[in-house]
């Protein structure tokens, strides 16, 4: 007779230590032609007890949390090398971003430097003295263009 907290099983399953059997049932290989009733040894390769299974089912739980645990480990450690990149994108941006000022405000005191020395070479700005040799290429062109 079988205990009550027992449970039969045909096929691959747990057995009774806990441990995955995966072999098909040996009976069903053996005797497929006769019509005798399986023996003893071939149902307790079958029968898995409710220790064995609670085994299994914590053994499964632990490995689960372990491994949701180092996902989170790992996701964790990802989003610490997201914030370090992104912090560091944000500073290179800031340099780049000052470089750009220092570079026109250098183009400004450069322009400026220049119609100072223009100032003081030639006693005018250059801005009105480009103008005039604008003004003179541009009656030339027309007057080529009308001939």
């Amino acid at each position: 007779m079988e205990r009550s907290d027992d449970v039969v099983m045909s096929g691959g399953g747990i057995n009774t230590n806990g441990e995955v059997n995966t072999s098909m049932n040996p009976s069903s290989n053996s005797s497929s032609n006769s019509t005798q009733p399986t023996n003893a040894s071939d149902r307790t390769s079958n029968t898995y007890s409710m220790p064995g299974i609670l085994h299994f089912l914590q053994h499964e739980w632990n490995r689960f949390e372990f491994e949701r645990q180092q996902w989170e480990l790992d996701r964790a450690e990802l989003m610490t090398k997201i914030s370090f990149l992104q912090g560091e994108r944000r500073g290179q941006e800031n340099l780049k971003n000052n470089l750009l000022r220092r570079i026109k405000m250098l183009e400004l005191a450069l322009k400026q430097e220049r119609i100072k020395y223009h100032k003081l070479k030639f006693g005018s700005d250059p801005s009105s003295s480009n103008n005039m040799q604008n003004d003179a290429k541009t009656n030339t062109s027309i007057n080529n263009d009308n001939d």
